[in-house]
C-alpha cells in the first residue's frame, strides 16, 4: 500500500526538490501551493516520467483560514507532512515594522503549526506517520541582515522538538531539516544580478561570503530532497526530535 505525503509550497525551489525526491519513491503526491498554474506544470512533468504516478495538487493559500479549511476538505489525513512554506527577506532590524515580524511568523510558523494541529493529530491517533519541518540553518547562525527571519526559523525547532515529546509509544516522528543556501530560481536571480551574470561564478563569489562551507557550492533542492524521503522512510523511526542539517558545513558547531 503507497503511502501518502503532502508537500506545502512544492510549486518551486526547495518544495520543488521535496517534491522531486518523493515521486521518485513510491509515494502518493499531494502537492500544495498557491499556485496552481505551476502546480499543473510539476505534475504533468512528473506523470511525464510516470504515467501512473498518483498526483493531487491543492492550490490554497495556506496563509488564511479558508485556505488551510481547503486543504483540510480535500486531504483530511496523511502518513508525511512536510511543512516547508515559507517566506524570506532582508531588512536591517530597526527598520523592520511590527507588520514585517508578523509576516515572516505567520509564514514561516504558523502556517506549520496550524497544519500540524490537524494532521499530527491523526497520526497519533494512528500511532504511525512523519512530520517533518523545513526550517534554515539561519535558525543557528545569527545575521543582521535578516533578524526576523532567523528568529521565525528557530521558532520552528523548538515547535518540532517539543511535539516530539507527544509521540512517546507510538510510531510517529517529528523532526526539522535544515537546509543552507539553495540554488533556487530566487537565489539564482539575487546572485546573478549581485554578483555576475553568469551562473558559476556568481554562485562562488556568493559562497566566498560564507567561508565556513565545507562544499563552497549551493545546496541543491532536491539534496533536501532526499534528506526528507529519508526521515519519512518507515525504517527511519529511531530519528526523533532531531535536527538534520543540509547546509554543506556553514554551521560549526559540533552538535
Amino acid at each position: 500500500m503507497k503511502r501518502t505525503v503532502i508537500i506545502t509550497g512544492a510549486a518551486a525551489g526547495i518544495g520543488k526538490g521535496i517534491a522531486t525526491a518523493f515521486a521518485q519513491k513510491a509515494y502518493e503526491l499531494i502537492l500544495v501551493d498557491r499556485n496552481q498554474k505551476q502546480l499543473d506544470e510539476i505534475k504533468g512533468e512528473f506523470l511525464a516520467i510516470n504515467p501512473n504516478r498518483k498526483i493531487q495538487t491543492v492550490g490554497t493559500d495556506l496563509s488564511t483560514t479558508e485556505g488551510r479549511e481547503k486543504l483540510f476538505d480535500h486531504v483530511t489525513e496523511t502518513d508525511v507532512l512536510v511543512n516547508n512554506v515559507g517566506y524570506y527577506e532582508n531588512i536591517d532590524f530597526f527598520e523592520l515594522q511590527e507588520a514585517n515580524w508578523l509576516k515572516m511568523i505567520d509564514l514561516n510558523f504558523m502556517i506549520g503549526m496550524q497544519l500540524s494541529k490537524f494532521y499530527f493529530k491523526k497520526m497519533l491517533d494512528n500511532k504511525k506517520g512523519r512530520l517533518i519541518f523545513i526550517s534554515s540553518e539561519s535558525a543557528l547562525n545569527p545575521d543582521s541582515e535578516k533578524i526576523h527571519y532567523c528568529v521565525a526559523k528557530t521558532m520552528v525547532l523548538s515547535l518540532s522538538r517539543n511535539l516530539a515529546e507527544l509521540t512517546k509509544n507510538t510510531e510517529v516522528t517529528v523532526n526539522c531539516i535544515l537546509p543552507g543556501p539553495a540554488l533556487t530560481a530566487g537565489t539564482e536571480k539575487f546572485i546573478t544580478e549581485r554578483y555576475n551574470p553568469d551562473l558559476k561564478e556568481a554562485e562562488r563569489l556568493f559562497m566566498a561570503s560564507r567561508p565556513s562551507s565545507i562544499i563552497g557550492r549551493l545546496v541543491r533542492p532536491e539534496e533536501i530532497g532526499n534528506a526528507a524521503v529519508f526521515l519519512a522512510d518507515e525504517n527511519s523511526g529511531a530519528i526523533n526530535g532531531s535536527n538534520l542539517k543540509v547546509e554543506g558545513g556553514i554551521v560549526t558547531s559540533i552538535i
